[in-house]
């Protein structure tokens, strides 16, 4: 997450256009969110020499763990290109059966 720490510029996208990396992704734009169905954490980077986005899974599927990310600006914050993100973790829990 460092590189996402310290670059000079980062955008917020809507679910509606990341599609869990399925959507539309810009050229040249490399992006970091939550699969589709929401079991990993992957970085779509941008590979100049091949023209095409890679995947790279950050956070690897594992049984009953689901994430959400989630960004937003707090009001009291007087710098208006200040985004927080929040990475909601659950793990959900087998009842009954074998």
């Amino acid at each position: 997450m460092k590189k996402t720490r310290y670059s000079t510029v980062a955008f917020a996208v809507l679910d509606e256009h990341f599609q869990g990396g399925e959507g539309e992704l810009t050229e040249k734009w490399s992006y970091f969110g939550v699969s589709k169905d929401k079991q990993e954490i992957i970085h779509y980077k941008w590979d100049e020499d091949k023209n095409k986005h890679i995947k790279e899974i950050l956070v690897p599927r594992e049984d009953d763990f689901y994430y959400d990310l989630y960004f937003y600006q707090r009001e009291e914050t007087e710098n208006e290109r200040i985004i927080n993100y929040e990475l909601l973790v659950t793990k959900k829990i087998k009842t009954g059966g074998k």
